[in-house]
């Protein structure tokens, strides 16, 4: 067996037991999907998506592509160490996140749309 197939049959047994969800045991909280356990079953869900999508790209040739989604990986690892650490106070600080980065991007879209406004009407007067 190659180096190549032994890596690849490494990466379907991971694969393959890298489905719990079947065994996850989280009982309907309050915190419904903020629940820590909630987060970090769909970090792995996208982990798991992510392995599969690399498998494909390297099967392709894309390895480029495959290192960026590799590098999620680690992201992944580092939110379920802080989901570890500091269980829904983290799940708050991700929300918080969240918030802060879509009304930064609302705020460049309103000057965006600001500056096409400005330029479309420069354009009828020139």
């Amino acid at each position: 067996m190659s180096n190549i197939e032994a890596w690849r049959s490494l990466a379907q047994r991971l694969l393959r037991v890298a489905t719990v969800f079947d065994k996850a045991d989280i009982a309907e909280t309050a915190q419904g999907a903020r629940h820590p356990k909630v987060i970090a079953l769909t970090l792995l869900a996208r982990t798991i998506s992510n392995f599969e999508a690399v498998l494909l790209m390297l099967n392709s040739d894309h390895i480029v592509e495959a290192r960026t989604l590799v590098r999620c990986y680690w992201e992944s690892l580092f939110w379920i160490a802080a989901l570890e650490k500091k269980g829904p106070e983290f799940v708050k600080e991700i929300e918080a996140d969240d918030n802060f980065s879509r009304r930064k991007r609302a705020g460049r879209l309103s000057t965006w749309s600001k500056d096409q406004t400005t330029a479309a009407r420069n354009l009828k007067r020139g």
